[in-house]
C-alpha cells in the first residue's frame, strides 16, 4: 500500500511538472514546413536541460527497500538461585532429667544364660558290615560288526558239490590235546561217582543266553579273521569299491559247511573276490566248548577298496 501511495505521488508530480515546463517555457518559433495545401504543420524544437534531468528520474526505477530483519534475541542467562545457608542444628545445652516414678523399683536386665563352647564329642561312625561282592560278569567280546547276525541251524547244510575236502592243519593241535586228556578221564572213571565227577566238562546248560552270545561273537571275530586274511583285492575290478555281506555256515568243528552270496556289492568282480577269500579259508577255528549246536551261520561284511 505504501509502494503504491509513493508511486502515485511521483507520477502527479512528474506530470506537473511537464506541464509547467511547457506552460514556463517561451514559444520558440521555426520554421515552418513548405507543404502542399491542407497538410499539418509541425514544429519541433529541444527540450531544455532540467526536463531532460526529470525524463530520467522519471524512467529511473524505483529502490526496493530490503526488510530490516532484527537480530535473533540471545536466549536469557540462567540465573542462579540464591545461596541459603541451612542454620546449624543447635545441640541442647540442658539434659532433660528422667522423672523418678516414686515407690517403683527399675526392672533390672535378664543375665544372658551361659552357652556351652566346648566341641561336642565325635560320634561313633556305625560298622561297616562288609557286603559280598558279586561275581564280575565275563567281558562280551564282539568283534563282528554290529550288522553280522548269527543264526543256528539243529541240521547240517548239505556241502556242494564243487567243495574240496580239505584237513584242517588247525585243528591237530586240538585233537592232539582231546587225545591226550582222554586216558585222564578214563582213568577217572575207575574211581567213585564223587571222585570220577571231578574231571568231566562243565554242563554247558548253567550257562546264560549272554554268555553264548560272548562265545558266539568271539568265535565269529575268529572266523572273519582267518577271512579278511585270505581276502585280496581282484586285478579285474578296475577301481571299484564295495561291501560285499556272505552268509557262511560252520560246522563246530571249525568246517566250512556253506557259503553264498546275501547281498552284492554292485561288482560281480568284488563278489566274487569275496567268495574266494572264503573258500581259500575253508577251515576256521573249532567252536568254544561252551556252543552244543551242530552249525552256525554267520553274515559277514567284507568292504574292498582300490
Amino acid at each position: 500500500m505504501k509502494r503504491f501511495a509513493e508511486f502515485t505521488i511521483f507520477v502527479a508530480a512528474s506530470a506537473g511538472l511537464h506541464v509547467a515546463a511547457f506552460a514556463i517555457a517561451p514559444a520558440e518559433e521555426g520554421i515552418n514546413a513548405a507543404g502542399e495545401g491542407g497538410e499539418v504543420v509541425i514544429s519541433l524544437t529541444a527540450s531544455s536541460a532540467s526536463l531532460a534531468d526529470m525524463v530520467v528520474d522519471w524512467e529511473r526505477p524505483p529502490e526496493i527497500l530490503t526488510a530490516f530483519e532484527p537480530p535473533p534475541a540471545l536466549p536469557p542467562s540462567p540465573v542462579e538461585p540464591p545461596q541459603i545457608e541451612a542454620p546449624l542444628a543447635t545441640e541442647a545445652s540442658v539434659a532433660m532429667a528422667r522423672p523418678d516414678a516414686p515407690g517403683l523399683a527399675l526392672p533390672q536386665a535378664e543375665e544372658a544364660p551361659e552357652i556351652d563352647t566346648t566341641a561336642p564329642p565325635p560320634q561313633a561312625e556305625p560298622p561297616i558290615e562288609a557286603e559280598a561282592e558279586e561275581p564280575e560278569a565275563e567281558p562280551q567280546e564282539t568283534d563282528l560288526d554290529s550288522t553280522a547276525a548269527v543264526e543256528t541251524s539243529a541240521r547240517p547244510l548239505a556241502r556242494p558239490r564243487d567243495f574240496a575236502s580239505v584237513e584242517r592243519s588247525e585243528a591237530a593241535p586240538v585233537q592232539r590235546s582231546q587225545a591226550q586228556a582222554s586216558p585222564s578221564q578214563r582213568a577217572a572213571g575207575q574211581w567213585d561217582g564223587a571222585a570220577a565227577g571231578n574231571d568231566r566238562p562243565a554242563d554247558t546248560s548253567t550257562l546264560s543266553q549272554n554268555q553264548r552270545q560272548s562265545l558266539t561273537a568271539r568265535w565269529g571275530g575268529q572266523v572273519r579273521a582267518a577271512i579278511e586274511r585270505r581276502k585280496r583285492y581282484p586285478r579285474d575290478a578296475t577301481g571299484a569299491s564295495g561291501t560285499v555281506v556272505v552268509r557262511i555256515t560252520v560246522g563246530r568243528d571249525g568246517s566250512l559247511r556253506n557259503v553264498a552270496l546275501a547281498r552284492s556289492s554292485g561288482s560281480a568282480a568284488l563278489d566274487q573276490a569275496a567268495l574266494r577269500a572264503v573258500h581259500t579259508a575253508r577251515s576256521f577255528p573249532s567252536a568254544p566248548s561252551g556252543l552244543t549246536e551242530p552249525t552256525y551261520t554267520f553274515t559277514l561284511p567284507m568292504t574292498f577298496s582300490s
